[in-house]
């Protein structure tokens, strides 16, 4: 590929005194300021809403979860001993009958 050289210009604009910039005045600082104040305050109300939803939403299935697992424990320990007792007793009477037949059987 070949390359050309373009001819570098450097055009001028005449400066006049409507064309030059000026710094923002202080008043259009305020008012862009308080205007993004007003347009970002109503999302960060929305935010700060949701955020708190969703931490008692969080709670709340915390809690929920907590209750679940205590009730479930409680069923659990309350059949595992009735359970337990059962065996107990069979095996206790399966043991008192067994020396009985055999003391007998003697």
């Amino acid at each position: 590929m070949h390359h050309q050289e373009l001819p570098l210009t450097m055009a001028t604009v005449a400066e006049s005194p409507e064309s030059e910039t000026h710094p923002p005045s202080l008043d259009y600082s305020k008012t862009n300021s308080l205007q993004t104040f007003n347009e970002t305050t109503p999302f960060i109300d929305y935010a700060t809403a949701q955020a708190q939803l969703y931490h008692q939403a969080f709670n709340d299935g915390v809690d929920s979860t907590i209750d679940a697992a205590k009730s479930r424990f409680a069923q659990i320990r309350s059949t595992s001993y009735a359970h337990f007792n059962q065996t107990l007793v069979k095996s206790l009477s399966l043991s008192l009958f067994t020396r009985k037949k055999v003391s007998l059987g003697k």
